[in-house]
């Protein structure tokens, strides 16, 4: 909890858009959509602006926000609406933010509820071809010395159904992670 997912998933978000490296790896320049479940609208906007600033970033013109804080959305209804708007928008990236509040009324507990949000987001990806990110909280306590695929909260299905998991502990140093990858299809 509050160790900087949204930071990441924007920073992440905004180099897509811009075609600047993230994490040192290179992106390619595309569109993207960030679907904020959480953070306040003027908030996100905020954040935003310090990422371009110490990024230097000059044009953020392909990266769209949709901001649903505040708005009970159930995500089975919300799917078409995502598919019909990212195929319009042609996005090539949608970030969901956080994804335990696309599960409103279904515990991230139940393998059942999990599966069924792993396969609308495998719909939002089979259907438009686009890339669905999100991130996912650890259960609370120390899950250094689980394995890495063992230290998300709730259901076994969330680890099993990605085809990467990018893991972020903190370091010992101040304001460092150790970042583990967990890979279904690269070597």
């Amino acid at each position: 909890s509050k160790v900087g997912k949204t930071w990441i998933l924007l920073d992440l978000a905004t180099a897509v858009a811009t075609g600047v490296p993230f994490l040192r790896f290179k992106t390619q320049q595309q569109r993207v959509l960030f679907v904020n479940f959480e953070i306040r609208r003027e908030f996100i906007a905020e954040r935003l602006q310090i990422i371009q600033q110490r990024k230097n970033l000059t044009d953020l013109s392909n990266l769209a926000i949709w901001n649903l804080r505040g708005q009970t959305a159930d995500f089975q209804l919300l799917v078409p609406e995502i598919i019909q708007l990212v195929r319009k928008e042609h996005y090539s990236l949608i970030v969901l933010d956080p994804i335990y509040k696309a599960m409103v009324g279904k515990s991230e507990n139940t393998a059942s509820s999990v599966g069924l949000l792993c396969n609308q987001i495998e719909q939002i990806v089979e259907e438009t071809g686009a890339a669905v990110i999100f991130a996912h909280h650890f259960a609370k306590g120390n899950a250094a010395n689980k394995n890495v695929i063992d230290r998300m909260s709730g259901s076994g299905v969330f680890a099993r159904d990605a085809d990467t998991i990018i893991t972020l502990t903190e370091h010992e140093e101040e304001n460092c992670y150790s970042t583990e990858f967990t890979l279904r299809n690269l070597a």
